[in-house]
């Protein structure tokens, strides 16, 4: 779901090929890491989804794999002001980690990170 003023279309909007997966070593505009735990951290340097997140201005992301898919958005969301209506919703799976989970339910994230079972839920998170 995107910021209308960001490019005129429908109001829910998904990007593929947003290449994700790729850590740039060379793209320093962001901390290398998102420490998550002592144990956990995420690298952040992902200039590809950046410059799509910065393009988009989402008011939601939504993923299933947090490391992949919300860890940019959500440490945007706190560090980086022009973010600061962002929220992200994790789909949580059998084989979402504890620590994703954990991370997500800090009190810090209340009315930001949403988990959800089924996509089913989405509607009572989207339309408040």
């Amino acid at each position: 779901v995107t910021n209308e003023n960001a490019i005129v279309r429908g109001r829910l909007h998904a990007i593929g090929d947003a290449r994700k997966f790729i850590i740039d070593s060379a793209f320093t505009e962001l901390p290398e890491f998102y420490e998550i735990t002592d144990r956990f951290k995420v690298c952040l340097r992902r200039s590809n989804y950046f410059k799509i997140l910065l393009a988009e201005m989402p008011d939601y992301v939504i993923g299933d794999v947090f490391s992949l898919d919300l860890a940019l958005p959500l440490y945007l969301r706190l560090n980086d002001k022009r973010f600061e209506k962002l929220k992200v919703i994790q789909r949580v799976h059998k084989h979402t980690p504890a620590w994703v989970k954990d991370h997500l339910s800090r009190d810090e994230f209340k009315g930001i990170a949403f988990m959800v079972d089924s996509i089913d839920e989405l509607p009572g998170i989207l339309l408040k």
